[in-house]
């Protein structure tokens, strides 16, 4: 049995997780003091992360370290190679890469995105569960998360947490890959 994989991400109210220039300053002030949206539990939960080269990158160049307590693959098209031991650079087939990884029982991999990797796990069906936090801003372009700013169908609505700063968190299931 594979593990859970878990899509954890922002996006504005109308389906962009970045503007134009992958630009996030849009999530800036939705960065509360002492409110972190449920993401140190989430973390809690998380076995490994996956990520996109692009996102990754942007992560970084923010100045904010990328996850260094887990163990970190970062998909890409380039050979790269790091002295980091939680640090994989890896190009390989998603279903190959998430059948090689091994983790504690009840660990999570946490697919942290960007879009096009979001895409390639929603198209194999592999994200089992979908957390969005909608912020409400209008972008009117970017980089869109899904196609017209839905959810994908298979995904049915599990909760749904309002915070006082106007964010609203949805938390999604996949229904086809939930066992009985």
């Amino acid at each position: 049995m594979r593990p859970k994989i878990i899509l954890y991400i922002a996006m504005s109210k109308d389906g962009y997780i970045a503007s134009e220039n992958d630009n996030l300053d849009f999530l800036n002030k939705y960065h509360i003091p002492n409110e972190d949206y449920g993401y140190t539990a989430f973390m809690e939960r998380v076995g490994c992360v996956i990520v996109g080269r692009r996102t990754y990158d942007k992560v970084l160049n923010m100045g904010f370290p990328y996850h260094e307590n887990k163990m970190v693959y970062v998909l890409t098209r380039d050979n790269k190679r790091t002295e980091k031991m939680n640090l994989i650079f890896i190009n390989q087939d998603i279903k190959s890469l998430i059948h090689s990884i091994q983790l504690e029982k009840d660990e999570v991999i946490y697919c942290d995105g960007g879009a096009e990797i979001a895409h390639v796990f929603l198209k194999e069906n592999l994200i089992d569960e979908i957390i969005i936090s909608i912020v409400p801003e209008v972008l009117r372009s970017g980089t869109e998360l899904f196609r017209n700013g839905e959810i994908p169908s298979n995904f049915k609505l599990e909760a749904k947490l309002e915070f006082s700063s106007g964010l609203i968190q949805y938390h999604f299931l996949n229904e086809y890959n939930q066992t009985v």
